[in-house]
């Protein structure tokens, strides 16, 4: 199979998926999401809960202020309250004893959680990506205003913020977290001459698009984001098409605003890998020679991470005349015990789903094998995908022998062309990318990422920040620094000379995981 038909393959399972099959739900309102459900299972009737009301109507239309008012006070005439609403969802708090009752409601199309998103995780970066040079010919961004959207600000009052910058809260709590303050930091540190907007969001349905409009009224011609959403939350329902559909609608309105959005690709590379099955005598795929598994263990991926979780392993094959099958097992010191077995869930799509515990406190290592059943040839392409429900971050670690091949990575919104979309590099060695860096092409096919910055930096908190949620504020500072000598460029124009100017990394060439090459601004000091 080759690489169209893959993307075909995928792109269809998708549409799919995105018809309300996976992880369907009996016995309740067929409005309410099957994580909702399954979380008001966990809640007691007099609690409340945030959730998402999305309305019939068009997506990527706004609602009249007739029609929110009106469901503001039957909202509140339930013991709830709105938030705030973008698009055709509205950001609600209602008792838990009321969602079935919200759901008859004829102008609600489903009731769901919040979108959350994930973060994509002096400083030493300023110097690789050449933008000493233009800080010492007097260049800092002066008069540019950058919006930094994010998911907690936490310490950022004694980060030397206070004095410049306003932050506005949509969502979530701006103290869960420092992954904010530290992105404006490095921004800071590319371009102190320029003014930051903080934009705290809790989700991708409401908050994002209110973010953005306040920093648009703002004036601001950068936005920094160093948050994603996987296209494979997708098969489990974590994110619906409609809510992809309105993340690329706001980075295009931002695009045709005259606005460069700058995002990170993700940090996704590690959690898949795709391959031919190479079976052997007993009907394994063999990931490498005679290694019939493939190791992987979870990590922390936030300051909020729990100790354990709930994890899934996705199996993906294309051939639909075969049969494959999954099982999941964790090491004991001398040998693998099974935990967990795959149920299908689809044509070509099986799930693994298990309580797993993070490798730093338990030091538990998993490993995922795949058998063929009917059907299935060593010439079959199948692949997996590590996902958790919870605030882990999984991957298949070479130290253990896992294998991963790190394409279809990208985050949303990071696929979408209007986007410059920004890898990582070890700002110790910017030669190559960071394993986890996520790759293209989107699913689309679209060529991604655009361009590479440092990471793993000091930032005024301390420690290495790391990850491509690090590589995007470099860049959007980069951004700011050509925003002040070129104001008339527009986020094309920008993006074409930074991609022109870009270093070339290996492997040689344009390639989907370091794009054009490490980000330069040396060579456009003085255009």
């Amino acid at each position: 199979m080759d690489y169209y038909q893959i993307r075909l393959f995928l792109s269809l399972l998708l549409i799919f998926f995105c018809t309300g099959t996976a992880l369907a739900n009996d016995g309740v309102s067929p409005k309410i999401d099957p994580f909702l459900q399954n979380e008001l299972n966990n809640r007691t009737a007099s609690e409340s809960i945030e959730v998402i009301l999305v309305l019939d109507r068009d997506p990527l239309a706004q609602m009249p202020e007739d029609l929110v008012r009106e469901m503001k006070d039957r909202i509140e005439g339930l013991g709830g309250s709105v938030s705030n609403y973008a698009f055709n969802n509205i950001k609600a708090t209602v008792p838990v004893d009321k969602i079935s009752e919200i759901a008859k409601w004829p102008e609600i199309k489903v009731i769901k959680l919040p979108t959350r998103p994930h973060v994509s995780s002096m400083s030493e970066g300023v110097g690789v990506i050449g933008a000493d040079r233009w800080q010492n010919s007097g260049l800092l961004g002066q008069g540019v205003k950058v919006g930094i959207i994010d998911v907690g600000f936490k310490g950022w009052e004694s980060a030397g913020l206070t004095r410049y910058y306003p932050l506005k809260v949509f969502g979530g709590d701006e103290n869960s977290d420092t992954h904010g303050a530290e992105c404006a930091a490095l921004v800071h540190d590319v371009a102190p001459g320029a003014m930051l907007y903080l934009a705290n969001i809790g989700n991708a349905d409401t908050d994002l698009y209110n973010a953005y409009s306040w920093l648009k009224s703002q004036g601001v011609e950068v936005i920094s984001c160093s948050l994603g959403w996987d296209w494979w939350w997708l098969l489990s329902g974590q994110i619906d098409q409609q809510t992809v559909d309105q993340l690329h609608s706001i980075v295009e309105q931002a695009h045709n605003d005259g606005i460069t959005w700058v995002n990170a690709a993700g940090n996704k590379a590690q959690q898949i890998w795709l391959g031919q099955a190479n079976l052997d005598q007993y009907n394994y795929v063999n990931f490498t020679s005679g290694w019939e598994v493939n190791p992987f263990i979870l990590s922390k991926h936030s300051d909020s991470s729990p100790s354990s979780g709930q994890a899934l392993v996705w199996l993906i094959w294309f051939n639909p005349s075969a049969n494959y099958d999954l099982n999941i097992y964790r090491w004991n010191g001398q040998n693998w015990d099974i935990v967990a077995h795959s149920v299908s869930v689809g044509t070509g799509l099986k799930l693994c789903l298990f309580q797993g515990n993070r490798y730093d406190i338990t030091g538990d290592i998993y490993a995922a094998a795949i058998k063929g059943g009917w059907g299935s040839s060593s010439q079959d392409w199948v692949g997996l995908i590590l996902d958790s429900l919870d605030d882990l971050q999984p991957s298949f670690d070479p130290s253990f022998g896992g294998v991963y091949t790190r394409t279809y990575s990208i985050d949303y919104p990071a696929d979408d062309p209007a986007v410059l979309t920004v890898g990582a590099v070890p700002y110790n060695n910017p030669y190559q990318t960071e394993k986890f860096s996520s790759c293209g092409p989107t699913l689309s096919g679209g060529a991604k990422p655009d361009i590479v910055a440092p990471d793993c930096v000091t930032t005024w908190f301390g420690g290495n920040f790391c990850g491509t949620s690090a590589a995007a504020p470099y860049a959007a500072g980069a951004v700011a620094l050509l925003k002040q000598a070129h104001p008339e460029w527009g986020p094309d124009q920008i993006k074409s000379m930074l991609k022109a100017t870009a270093y070339d990394i290996a492997p040689a060439g344009w390639d989907y995981c370091s794009g054009a090459g490490l980000m330069q601004l040396g060579g456009l000091l003085g255009r």
